[in-house]
């Protein structure tokens, strides 16, 4: 099975500790507030959002994935950096073997930040 690696940067005009904490930290709450047409939920099923937690994403129906599972690998709020795996849904078990996330969100122009995103699919 090949190995399917993606980079992304994203730069943004929210300050960095601010965008982290929307984004990965608060992201339960927030998501399905400002992207209510793609999320129903999002809610940990195990933990609290720490290392180990286990969240669930459910879509609205029209969306090829009902629901999805990732497991948080690695929180580091002084750093800014936020890992996860998907465990569930998403075509696991049937297309890739594998999907793991490493989020590392830096000081950007004017007081924004810089999202540096790579995701490995296996």
């Amino acid at each position: 099975m090949g190995v399917i690696v993606d980079e992304q940067l994203l730069t943004c005009s929210i300050p960095p500790a601010r965008f982290f904490k929307a984004f990965f930290v608060d992201s339960n709450n927030l998501l399905p507030k400002i992207l209510p047409t793609i999320f129903k939920s999002i809610a940990y099923t195990e933990g609290n959002g720490g290392s180990g937690s286990i969240k669930v994403f459910s879509f609205y129906e029209g969306n090829e994935v009902k629901v999805m599972k990732h497991k948080v690998e690695e929180i580091d709020e002084a750093n800014l950096v936020y890992k996860f795996s998907i465990i569930e849904g998403a075509n696991m078990g049937v297309v890739f073997e594998s999907v793991k996330s490493v989020n590392k969100v830096e000081a950007g122009p004017d007081g924004g930040c810089i999202l540096k995103s790579i995701v490995t699919w296996r």
